[in-house]
């Protein structure tokens, strides 16, 4: 009972903390609650929990994996992941957070990623050039077939490589002047 009443004074404060967040993501009209429903003890106390959203002005709150977009789903799931990281010696890792989004939103999660990583090391796998250019450093994975087995390379990209990257991000296979003057635009915007 104590760890039930403790979950249910500090939810308000994740709650206003994940809203927050969301916010500079563009999704200013979202509703964001914990529910909670009593259980019969188990190995997780008496608490059930679900996840309740409104995206959008006017709707009433539902559970989240019924009414959020895939957009919507992941700026939430960067939120919470966000809210939850406080310790700064951890690594926290997007596992391409930025799903069904592009554009400004995709820039607003980029801009996100890069306010942790001023506390934590974060790790992004993304194939957005709004998002990748926010960053620091830039690794180029490649999977290689050899045989019956899969080798996998990093490596570290330097400068000129990165802004290659990211231009190919932006026009696919034919890399133009445009896309690697717009990486550089990027870049220079995210610093």
């Amino acid at each position: 009972k104590k760890i039930s009443i403790l979950r249910k004074n500090k939810s308000g404060e994740l709650e206003k903390e994940v809203k927050y967040i969301l916010n500079q993501m563009y999704l200013q009209q979202v509703q964001f609650k914990f529910d909670f429903q009593i259980n019969d003890f188990n190995d997780n106390g008496i608490d059930n929990v679900k996840i309740v959203v409104s995206t959008n002005s006017g709707q009433p709150l539902q559970p989240l994996q019924k009414i959020a977009s895939g957009g919507e789903l992941s700026r939430i799931m960067l939120a919470i992941k966000t809210a939850c990281q406080h310790d700064e010696n951890n690594t926290i890792i997007f596992d391409e957070a930025d799903t069904g989004v592009s554009g400004k939103v995709a820039e607003s999660i980029g801009h996100v990623m890069k306010k942790i990583s001023k506390k934590q090391q974060v790790i992004c796998i993304t194939h957005l050039a709004q998002v990748a250019c926010f960053a620091n450093n830039h690794l180029f994975i490649e999977k290689e077939q050899m045989d019956n087995t899969s080798k996998v390379h990093v490596r570290l990209l330097n400068e000129k490589e990165s802004v290659y990257e990211l231009a190919k991000m932006i026009s696919g296979k034919e890399i133009t002047q445009q896309s690697i003057d717009h990486a550089k635009k990027l870049k220079e915007i995210s610093v």
